[in-house]
């Protein structure tokens, strides 16, 4: 054969030895969200090419897990969505796309790759304090922690601020109590709650909560007062006025005050109770009484309130008055008792008649400090006349 020959043979059969082929560009990838995914999370995918050989096949697939999934779409992107994203999704995963032209099929490289990672974020927990306010020293406060998650069975921590209380208490459910009995003032200050789990054998921990604030006080009752003698008092006597407080905070001082009057005595006691005597009471120590009781705890002072009041009252009781005549018989005297500048007087009654005849008695009158005051009346004496003219005096 002649090379001239042979050139045109090669040049009529070139058309059954050529080829033609279409080469796919390299997917573009994108992800919704971005950064990190939270677990339970719904993940997006989004797969686009840029060809005019539509309608083909995208796939995307995790670079090293068993997740693959193909979509076929008419147009130029597909979105992948991974919903309730777990530990098992993290990974890097790329797409690549499938077409057929002219019955034969053709592949896009790899896509670039885009990570999911996937994380737990515990929520801020709730704290809440009974009772509310402020708390009685030696009582029982109570603080609750809860937390809206899926994740149950970790553990909460509740630390107080700038102090040494630190608990910790796994719990099955979303919430827990801690108690703290007996408060006393090293208790005072703020508490935060922290929530910690464990998933797929990674530890998460939630932000501390806002903080709940223990403020602590002592609370002293109203004391209790009673007096010796009770009822009326006699010009003179002595009165005890005892006060009482029923507290485990002792060594603290009663002080007994007159309402209106200058009378104010304080007196420290290791007991519960002290007792103050008022000696030889007169009008001015009559009124009304209270008692309050002061003590300091952990160098802060605290007073209880006013106890009820007693009331002082003051009289003036004058005996009955003796009576006597003279001479005795058929004529008298009569005598009456007195506490002026003596304690009897004498009255005459002269060349007496039948119309002096009968029963005589004594009463003694006095003023004490503006007050009048009576004796009960005396006995009787009985003056009798004769026939003969006497006088007859009573003493």
């Amino acid at each position: 054969m002649e090379m001239k020959e042979l050139g045109r043979y090669c040049f009529s059969h070139r058309p059954l030895f050529g080829y033609f082929s279409v080469i796919l560009p390299k997917p573009s990838i994108s992800m919704i969200p971005v950064g990190n995914v939270t677990w339970g999370q719904t993940v997006s995918i989004t797969c686009s090419i840029s060809t005019q050989h539509l309608g083909g096949t995208f796939t995307l697939q995790q670079s090293s897990g068993s997740f693959r999934k193909s979509q076929t779409s008419s147009t130029n992107s597909v979105t992948f969505n991974i919903p309730q994203v777990t530990f098992s999704n993290e990974g890097s995963y790329q797409c690549q796309y499938q077409t057929r032209v002219s019955s034969r099929d053709f592949s896009s490289p790899q896509s670039d790759p885009v990570r999911v990672s996937v994380t737990v974020i515990l929520p801020k927990p709730s704290i809440s304090m009974i009772p509310v306010g402020k708390v009685t020293w030696g009582q029982t406060v109570s603080i609750t922690c809860s937390i809206s998650t899926q994740h149950l069975g970790g553990t909460f921590t509740l630390q107080q601020t700038s102090g040494s209380f630190r608990k910790t208490q796994t719990s099955s459910r979303n919430s827990v109590t801690f108690n703290i009995p007996q408060v006393t003032f090293s208790n005072e200050g703020s508490y935060q709650c922290q929530y910690q789990t464990r998933v797929s054998s990674r530890d998460f921990s939630s932000p501390q909560s806002d903080p709940v604030r223990v403020s602590v006080t002592v609370i002293l009752p109203k004391p209790g007062i009673s007096k010796s003698p009770v009822g009326e008092l006699t010009w003179g006597q002595d009165v005890s006025i005892t006060c009482s407080i029923s507290t485990q905070h002792l060594g603290g001082t009663f002080t007994l005050q007159q309402s209106s009057g200058s009378f104010r005595k304080s007196q420290t006691s290791s007991t519960n109770s002290a007792t103050f005597n008022i000696p030889q009471v007169t009008f001015s120590n009559e009124g009304s009484y209270q008692c309050q009781y002061q003590t300091r705890v952990s160098s802060r002072d605290f007073s209880s309130p006013q106890s009820d009041p007693v009331r002082v009252s003051v009289t003036v009781i004058l005996p009955k008055p003796s009576i006597s005549k003279s001479p005795v018989g058929d004529s008298g005297s009569f005598r009456k008792s007195q506490t002026s500048s003596t304690n009897s007087v004498t009255f005459n009654i002269p060349q007496v008649t039948f119309s002096n005849e009968g029963s005589y008695q004594c009463q003694y009158q006095t003023r004490v400090s503006s007050r009048d005051f009576s004796s009960p009346q005396s006995d009787p004496v009985r003056v009798s006349v004769t026939g003969k003219r006497q006088t007859y005096v009573f003493f």
